[in-house]
């Protein structure tokens, strides 16, 4: 179990009760995100003591550019760990969800969380969480990842349409 340093921990207590309109958007360091996440992993036992360090974890990803990085890989794949331990904790469940839908716009935290499962782990939560069904967070991370793979497979069709194309117009000049 790892012990953070107390600042972390008061960063984190007066994250959780700041309003985001309140701050104006900044770059966060991802160092303080990735302490925040393995804070929240290290207490997800407890989640009366998890909840500040996920409320902070919101508070952050809000104000910060969403351009910026604000997590490491190893810290999405803990984010996702969570929130596969989270699916009998509604609370937790909808911080976590909302989180995630947040670091979407972030194109590097982006494909971690899908590489490591976001769809399926959301999936999932929604069938073991039928209150989660209408969430907006979930339509967003639902849309978001589906948008990108249609635009991804589109892209796939078009890149092979383009070879076959030059292969018949290749071949029509031997002819």
């Amino acid at each position: 179990m790892s012990v953070f340093p107390l600042s972390t921990i008061r960063i984190a207590h007066i994250l959780a009760q700041t309003h985001p309109s309140t701050m104006k958007s900044t770059i966060v360091p991802s160092e303080l995100c990735d302490a925040l996440v393995e804070a929240c992993s290290t207490y997800k036992a407890n989640h009366k003591t998890q909840t500040p360090f996920l409320g902070a974890l919101n508070v952050i990803t809000s104000l910060a550019s969403p351009h910026s990085t604000q997590l490491s890989k190893q810290s999405v794949k803990e984010l996702i760990r969570l929130l596969r331990s989270k699916f009998s904790d509604l609370d937790a469940t909808v911080q976590l969800i909302h989180l995630c839908a947040r670091l979407l716009s972030n194109p590097v935290t982006r494909t971690d969380l899908i590489d490591q499962g976001l769809l399926q782990v959301i999936s999932k939560t929604v069938y073991q969480q039928p209150k989660l069904k209408n969430s907006a967070a979930v339509a967003q991370i639902l849309h978001n990842i589906a948008h990108e793979l249609d635009a991804s497979r589109n892209l796939s069709i078009l890149e092979a349409l383009s070879n076959l194309s030059e292969q018949v117009s290749t071949s029509d000049m031997h002819c």
